[in-house]
């Protein structure tokens, strides 16, 4: 993964996040798509939090609480230019102390561990964004197996699970196949086996069976699923709209398809973000990009 990527992928994230916002924790699909018809919310740019109750004082292009502490960890990065996990922890606790955003249990969790002197200070959520709250330490990856290294110490003291760890394996190896030109199906594919996971297997195995579902849709599919933050609902949602979709499909149609599913779409937003930023050639749009440098000039990314 060259610079140029590293770059992309960190916009896409956070892109993703900010697009996603007003809907993340929506489970109601009758009220996502009254919100979609009479225009209180436009998926074809950001929109603010008003209709969200826990961020219903975000501004449009602002981030919930997962980018608000992957950019913490992003200021963290280029400042240190280093991951030492015992002062990166005081630094998440002092930035929380200060936080006037949501905070969700795991985080509430293990900043009373740390305010405690609990050692270690660990968390063992399994919930979907511990796959993805290391992002940022691509900055000082130089190799795959560099990132897999830093990103699951990253989660070890807020989401310490084996279905965490392994799951952060698979979106690695997943990305690294997509840079290698091979095709969402076959990138899975190989991820899958490279990454030696029953668990990740098996939840491969049921979004493969699920996909092929032609008669039912895949909002229907993912709620039917059961709906929640967990790691191995959010993976086969997120698996099911990458196997699901056309060749032609870009960015903005994978964002508008996770959002109106609705649970905890922020997360699988930034998961599919650092996988499709993966795709060689791949390019945001130019609509969203430049509203987010305009609505949030202050994030420099």
């Amino acid at each position: 993964m060259n610079n140029l990527q590293k770059e992309t992928i960190l916009q896409a994230i956070f892109l993703a996040d900010a697009y996603t916002m007003p809907l993340q924790w929506n489970y109601d699909p009758k009220n996502i798509d009254e919100l979609l018809s009479n225009q209180s919310i436009d998926l074809d740019k950001f929109n603010g939090g008003m209709h969200n109750q826990f961020f219903s004082e975000k501004k449009a292009g602002e981030q919930t609480h997962y980018g608000d502490v992957l950019f913490h960890l992003l200021n963290y990065v280029k400042k240190e230019q280093r991951f030492d996990l015992a002062s990166y922890q005081q630094a998440w606790k002092t930035f929380l102390e200060t936080y006037d955003g949501y905070m969700d249990k795991t985080m509430k969790d293990t900043l009373q561990k740390l305010q405690d002197g609990v050692t270690p200070p660990v968390s063992m959520s399994s919930d979907f964004f511990g796959v993805l709250c290391g992002i940022p330490l691509i900055l000082i990856a130089q190799t795959y197996q560099d990132a897999e290294k830093l990103f699951i110490e990253r989660s070890s003291f807020t989401h310490k699970s084996e279905l965490v760890q392994d799951a952060t394996r698979f979106m690695l190896a997943l990305s690294e196949e997509l840079i290698e030109k091979n095709t969402l199906s076959q990138s899975i594919d190989n991820a899958n086996t490279r990454v030696q996971s029953a668990a990740i297997q098996d939840i491969v195995a049921s979004a493969k069976d699920l996909s092929a579902q032609t008669d039912r849709s895949t909002r229907e599919l993912i709620n039917d699923a059961g709906l929640g933050c967990d790691t191995k609902n959010n993976l086969l949602y997120a698996l099911i709209l990458l196997l699901r979709s056309k060749a032609d499909d870009v960015f903005l149609d994978f964002m508008k398809a996770n959002a109106i599913a609705g649970s905890d779409s922020s997360s699988r937003a930034i998961f599919l973000a650092f996988v499709l930023a993966s795709r060689p050639g791949f390019t945001l749009p130019e609509q969203l990009l430049s509203s987010y440098r305009l609505l949030q000039p202050k994030t420099n990314i």
